[in-house]
């Protein structure tokens, strides 16, 4: 049997346990797959949002009418969300716009469900990969396996955190990542496993890993946390145990791709911190050290809502999230920390003593996860999308103890009757937030009802008012989103832009000239601002009213260090240089 296996293709190795399954569970998965796209097809039709704008909407380059080496290049690298481009994501936009023959996000919406239940067969695997080797205790517990690996795969597919990050078309970008770092991670379990057995494939073992590093990277800079995920299983599962006849310059390198990206990450994010400690960053102004202090009241609602315990309304945005300036404003800082080093604590020594790995192991897959977007990086404070893969360790330790305690103590005929009920929690709200979902109006309206005071909702609420033709009521509610945040960038143009279609013959407030003169001197825009400056452009610019006022917004605007803000000024104005 060694012998068969020792020279089985490559293939055959990744397929061997991790497709075979009794067949209940093969029907039971395939069910809660169809159940996963019916309960999201609906929400396909929902609208764009946001930064769908800047990234898609308003991006010609991704629909390509001529297939060429340089429209293809151009599009791959016309993301402005990040400094690398996110090209692979941008490909995979490019691919859906060119075949579809235009920018419906339909399609676009419905890749995503694709790719997160095809991701969902992904956790399934690696779950039951992962508890194969995580649980070495009593065959009761060995039992469980199949059981946990479905329920996992079903709270996460079917988790209600989720829909804001499926269809949010722009997502796609997390979506990719988690894809290929899921099945990189099956990848490397597999052929470390025969690393182990039969001193076979330790160079595509590291092949592997850096291809689905790259692919990972490619597509959302998370992506880099793949060799981080791989340590974390190595520490946990394999303790890098090797074959009595490989060689030490192997297990040598081996050792170093994982332990050097690690600490390339590492040391990029405590350089980040230390070279921007005490400064106030824009655009989100927050110093380093504020950052830092919020994040751990931030993965407490993060558990919070992986565990349906969170009463914090679920959100496309929640930028107005208190800053944590120290370590007792608010009070629950200093006890947020306090917490997040305890569960620290509890891994490290689970992992290390090898008790309860599972709970171990998946709050180590939770941090692991949070590792780049949670610390030092100035991003905004929270987003629900950040979860996506980091939730699974949440899922994970959550799954397998609740199921050990039904288990143990439920006779087998309530045991299937006990799992069902459990799930349809998360399956009704997670059906009731993506009916949400189904169109702008939907979407504005449960928005509001949930935030009323939040400002960007009031701004949804104006560009869905405007798209219907009901200019009068989007200006107010562009005002009110203004006064709701009135340094915000977006909502200064955005208010402009209402109203100038609301009242074309009527002359721009002098407030609110005045800030539109601030805003145009702002050095530090977000690609949402671009977007509605350029929409403001294209509405007010043909207002004879408004012309010396707007010439004096655009001459202005000339002098912003942002390129594009520039570049639309002058086209504004009509001026070559």
């Amino acid at each position: 049997m060694h012998k068969v296996e020792n020279y089985a293709p490559v293939y055959k190795i990744l397929l061997t346990e991790c497709c075979y399954m009794p067949s209940k569970y093969l029907y039971l998965l395939f069910a809660v797959l169809v159940v996963t796209f019916y309960i999201y097809l609906p929400a396909a039709s929902g609208p764009y949002l946001s930064d769908d704008y800047p990234n898609l909407v308003n991006n010609d380059k991704i629909l390509l009418t001529e297939i060429s080496f340089q429209t293809i290049k151009e599009a791959v690298f016309s993301s402005s969300s990040s400094l690398f481009g996110r090209p692979l994501s941008m490909l995979s936009f490019t691919i859906n716009y060119t075949l579809a023959g235009n920018k419906d996000p339909y399609f676009v919406k419905i890749t995503n469900i694709l790719i997160h239940i095809i991701t969902g067969i992904g956790i399934f695997i690696l779950t039951r990969l992962l508890l194969t080797r995580l649980i070495t205790g009593a065959s009761r517990e060995n039992e469980l396996i199949q059981p946990v690996s479905l329920f996992v795969t079903t709270f996460w597919l079917l988790h209600p955190l989720h829909v804001s990050t499926v269809l949010y078309s722009v997502q796609r970008m997390t979506l990719l990542s988690a894809f290929f770092i899921v099945y990189g991670l099956i990848t490397y379990i597999k052929l470390r496993e025969h690393t182990v057995k039969y001193n076979r494939h330790y160079p595509l073992l590291i092949t592997s890993l850096v291809l689905f590093t790259a692919l990972a990277f490619l597509s959302k800079e998370n992506g880099a946390l793949l060799p981080v995920f791989a340590l974390l299983v190595e520490l946990s599962v394999f303790r890098f145990h090797a074959h009595r006849e490989t060689g030490k310059f192997i297990k040598i390198i081996h050792q170093l791709s994982l332990y050097l990206p690690v600490l390339f990450i590492v040391s990029y994010l405590a350089f980040k911190y230390i070279t921007q400690m005490g400064e106030i960053i824009p655009p989100h102004y927050f110093t380093p050290e504020q950052r830092l202090l919020t994040q751990a009241r931030v993965l407490i609602h993060y558990i919070g809502w992986l565990s349906l315990l969170n009463p914090m309304p679920l959100s496309l945005y929640h930028v107005d999230f208190e800053l944590s300036s120290g370590l007792f404003t608010p009070p629950t800082t200093l006890i947020s920390i306090f917490f997040i080093m305890s569960l620290l604590v509890i891994s490290m020594v689970s992992i290390i003593k090898r008790k309860f790995l599972v709970l171990g192991f998946g709050l180590a897959w939770f941090f692991t996860g949070h590792l780049i977007e949670s610390t030092t990086i100035p991003l905004i404070l929270m987003y629900e999308h950040r979860n996506y893969l980091p939730g699974y360790g949440v899922v994970l330790i959550l799954s397998f103890y609740f199921l050990k305690i039904i288990y143990a103590r439920t006779d087998s005929h309530k045991k299937a009757l006990l799992f069902s009920c459990i799930l349809v929690l998360p399956l009704v709200l997670t059906y009731e937030r993506a009916q949400a979902w189904m169109s702008d109006k939907s979407f504005v309206i449960n928005m509001l009802e949930k935030q009323p005071g939040f400002s960007w909702a009031w701004e949804e609420a104006a560009l869905f008012l405007s798209n219907r033709g009901n200019f009068e009521d989007a200006y107010k509610a562009a005002q009110y989103a203004q006064a709701l945040a009135p340094e915000e960038s977006t909502h200064i143009f955005t208010e402009a832009f209402m109203h100038c279609r609301h009242e074309p013959d009527k002359s721009i407030p002098e407030p609110l000239i005045t800030k539109l003169l601030t805003a145009a001197k702002d050095e530090k825009l977000k690609p949402i601002d671009l977007t509605r400056y350029r929409d403001m452009i294209n509405t007010c610019t043909g207002s004879e009213v408004n012309r010396e006022t707007l010439q004096e917004i655009y001459v202005t605007g000339l002098e912003n260090k942002n390129h594009l803000f520039q570049k639309f000024s002058m086209a504004a104005l009509n001026v070559k240089r």
